[in-house]
């Protein structure tokens, strides 16, 4: 690239779908070291801009018009944004478009193609999440040295098929805390109360980096199919993912920790849950006619804590 910037754009629903996209991000960063890397993201209808320059300090990339619009020494944008962004077609610089549906496999596939990489059905949609000593040091302040920290994420942005029961949470902190476990409240939306007191009550309080800078300090975690969910896949800690199926093509709810999640296929896909005054993934919502009530089991909000419980146990004592 003769020293010019490759600048990678990204603009999906949330910071979990851009975490979800950027196995092209780390397989970019491979290839050539020096590309910048700039999230465009959703927040409440509004977007947010992020953008790190290589070597730099988290964000002194400056304001959007200054750190990609008019900066001569980028010679590649590769946009795998949704929608895409007029601002991009004002320069004469290579833009690809990828796709409508973000989370499609196959997008993700082609997203590989235009970078000239392999790509395989078990390539994981994650990214390496490389802490600042000054995040780190904030959080040992948060969550100091000395009790075993296991970290909470109760919630899941607005897709009912992955949420759980507050019954179930405020099981699995009373359980958390009879094992002397110290739960850690984490996500984007402020919990107030119980069960979320009986924690460090986090919830709503810390951004997306700082939020990595705890969850790197917990020895453990229990979270829903979610942002946190895809940082902790970032950062390569374990953790235990309760989650119900958000495809047609999966079966039989199944609970398991990361490593196994990507070899899960048979799981019920509950309707009801995931089409209730939504629209999901591209699809039309689901007539209101058609939306039958969730049998027993087949919905997470069906499920006790009982059975969650055994599963994040054996996580908790094989992470002493």
């Amino acid at each position: 690239m003769n020293g010019a910037t490759t600048y990678l754009l990204t603009l999906q629903w949330g910071i979990g779908d851009v975490l979800l996209s950027t196995a092209t991000v780390r397989a970019l960063k491979q290839s050539e070291p020096d590309c910048a890397i700039f999230y465009q993201t959703l927040v409440k209808g509004k977007h947010r801009l992020q953008y790190d320059p290589p070597g730099g300090e988290p964000g002194s990339g400056g304001a959007p018009d200054e750190c990609l619009w008019h900066n001569p020494n980028i010679a590649r944008i590769i946009d795998i944004s949704e929608p895409a962004s007029p601002m991009m077609l004002r320069r004469n610089l290579l833009y690809v478009r990828v796709g409508d549906k973000p989370l499609d496999r196959p997008i993700q596939a082609k997203m590989f193609d235009i970078l000239g990489l392999p790509w395989n059905k078990h390539t994981r949609f994650d990214m390496d999440y490389y802490l600042q000593p000054h995040e780190a040091e904030d959080a040992a302040q948060i969550v100091p040295p000395g009790p075993l920290y296991c970290a909470v994420s109760p919630r899941c942005g607005g897709w009912p098929g992955k949420q759980w029961n507050d019954e179930g949470w405020a099981g699995i902190i009373a359980s958390l805390l009879c094992e002397d476990w110290v739960p850690v409240i984490l996500g984007g939306d402020r919990l107030q109360g119980q069960p979320w007191a009986q924690g460090i009550n986090l919830s709503g309080a810390l951004d997306i980096r700082a939020s990595a800078a705890v969850l790197d300090r917990c020895q453990a975690m229990i979270t829903l199919e979610s942002t946190m969910s895809n940082l902790r896949f970032a950062l390569r800690k374990p953790a235990v993912v309760v989650t119900c199926a958000t495809s047609f093509g999966l079966k039989q709810i199944v609970w398991a920790p990361p490593e196994l999640l990507t070899e899960v296929r048979n799981r019920e896909w509950c309707e009801p849950c995931m089409w209730r005054g939504l629209h999901v993934a591209g699809k039309p919502r689901v007539p209101p006619g058609n939306i039958k009530d969730c049998p027993a089991g087949k919905s997470l909000r069906d499920v006790p804590p009982e059975e969650v419980w055994p599963v994040l146990l054996r996580h908790l004592e094989a992470t002493r």
